[in-house]
Order: C-alpha cells, then structure tokens, then sequence
C-alpha cells in the first residue's frame, strides 16, 4: 500500500526505524524540510511494515495513489473532509465500473472454461448469448474444431460469451445437457438452450450457424425474457440434482433415464467412438425458420 509523511507529526532524526523496514527503499531524508519522505510509486501492493515502526505515527497510508492523494490533500487543508469522503466514493465508483468493463471484456475475449460450479454463473445467468463447445481430448474433430471456435471468439467480443466444457472432465454436466456426439455446440441465451450442431464446422458454416441463432435470438428477445427467470431457476436445481445422479450411476453402474426439465436433460451420453451425426438431434420445443428452439 501507499504511503505518505506527514511532516507536521515527523520527528527529524538521522535514524527512522520506519524507512529502515521498508523493503524497496522508498523513503529517502529530505535534510531542507527536515522530514522523511516516501516515494509512494515505488510501494506497489506492500503490506506496509513500515506503519508498525514509526513511534509518531506520522505514517498514513492509501488504498492506491490516487486515495493517498486524497489524505495528503486533507492533511494540507486543500480539501475539507467531506471534499474528501465524497472524492472517495468517487473513486471507488470509478474502480468498480472499471473492474467491472475490464470483467467483461477479458469474459468476451478468452474462452472460458465450464465446470458444475461456474455453469450457473457464467451461462445460465449470463447477460449475452453464450457458445458452448463441448469437446474431449481424445476426439479428433474436436482439435480440428477448437482454432476455429477460438478464432471466432475474438469475433464476437462483447457481443456473445465463448466457453468450452471438456466433457471427460465434467461427464455428468455433459450428461445432464444431453451431449451424445463431439464436439457439440449449444448457444443458451437466458438460461434456455437456443440451439444446438453436431460436427466440427467450418469456419464459413459456424459462421452462418451463430449468425442465424443471433438473429432468431433477436427476434424471441421477448419470450427469451419472460421465461428467463423459471428457465434458470429449473436448471439450477437440474444442475444440483447431478450430484445425486453421481451417487446413483456409482452405485448400480447404469445412469437414470434421460428426464428434460427446462432445458437440462439428464441421462445422454458422449461416449469414445461417437461420430458427429448432425440433423438428428432430439431438442425441447419447437424449431424456427432460423434453427432456434422455442420451449
């Protein structure tokens, strides 16, 4: 953290036991002022030790250089403290928005990678469409695939979320989506599944394929909203009855019959050796001009 002197509490000695357990050597004697001062850009993300050593606490700290410069201007009397409260929020405001753009963009422009844990979060709650390639290491088509689709993140950056769910990673969430060939690509939208291809695309096909989704997404925008919040609410107790399904497949060897709720479908299988079959996929719902399925 950042630090400052305040020289109206500073005791001028040739000796400051502060300066001398700081680990970066910022603080340097200033012999006109007769004070010790503090280079603060130097501090980066110090615990600050050296606030434990000044026996006249003349030492204040910051959250960063801008909210130092804040308590140096409070100290100096060129802000009242209110002035400086209300700069704080402020700044704090302004670190939020920012963290929360810099969230987004680094979501839009890497390809996530999906588990159980952050399904919920990162599709189903998910404020823009999401692609999902479900994949596994040992499948041929899926590597052919995989450059493409990340190729075709960087594309869509800011208006559609990439992820990919290895489906050997994560057999019971491939299972409980209905992932039976790889590699599969599902967009949801909502919480709702929006569509889904089996195969490895092309580049030109995966293309048309987002495109066509996108824009019967639009053209449902208001179906996709009003059924937004029982789709996930459904899928989200789909996803916690997984674990139980574990349990049941561990114990009898054979996993439950397949049962679709919501748009979560528990029973399918992705086995090696399953070859792309695309065109005969079993959706939820009915099947538009554009490939979109409406629950």
């Amino acid at each position: 953290m950042p630090v400052l002197v305040d020289p109206k509490s500073c005791v001028d000695r040739g000796h400051c036991f502060a300066a001398a357990a700081c680990p970066y050597g910022a603080f340097y004697h200033n012999s006109l002022k007769k004070s010790w001062e503090v280079d603060a850009s130097i501090c980066g993300d110090c615990p600050g030790p050296c606030l434990n050593f000044c026996d006249k606490d003349a030492l204040r700290w910051g959250d960063d250089l801008v909210d130092l410069k804040l308590v140096k201007a409070e100290l100096e009397g060129t802000m009242t403290p209110a002035q400086v409260a209300e700069a704080r929020l402020k700044h704090k405001k302004e670190l939020q928005e920012a963290a929360a753009e810099a969230a987004m963009k680094e979501s839009a422009e890497g390809v996530i990678a999906l588990t159980r844990a952050n399904f919920e979060r990162e599709v189903l709650r998910s404020q823009v469409p999401v692609v999902v390639d479900c994949w596994a290491d040992w499948c041929a088509p899926c590597k052919q695939f995989s450059p493409i689709f990340e190729a075709m993140a960087k594309q869509y950056v800011g208006v559609v979320k990439f992820a990919k769910l290895d489906t050997e990673g994560e057999p019971a969430l491939a299972q409980g989506l209905g992932v039976r060939a790889l590699p599969t690509v599902l967009m949801f939208y909502k919480g709702q599944l929006a569509n889904a291809v089996e195969g490895a695309l092309p580049t030109e096909q995966f293309q048309v394929w987002i495109y066509q989704t996108l824009t019967a997404i639009r053209q449902y925008e208001a179906q996709f909203a009003a059924e937004a919040e029982d789709a996930v609410t459904t899928a989200a107790q789909n996803m916690a009855s997984l674990d139980g399904q574990d349990e049941l497949e561990a114990d009898d060897g054979q996993p439950e019959e397949p049962a679709t709720q919501g748009g979560l479908v528990l029973g399918h299988d992705a086995s090696p050796g399953t070859r792309p079959a695309t065109g005969d996929r079993p959706l939820p719902g009915k099947q538009t001009s554009s490939g979109l399925y409406i629950p």
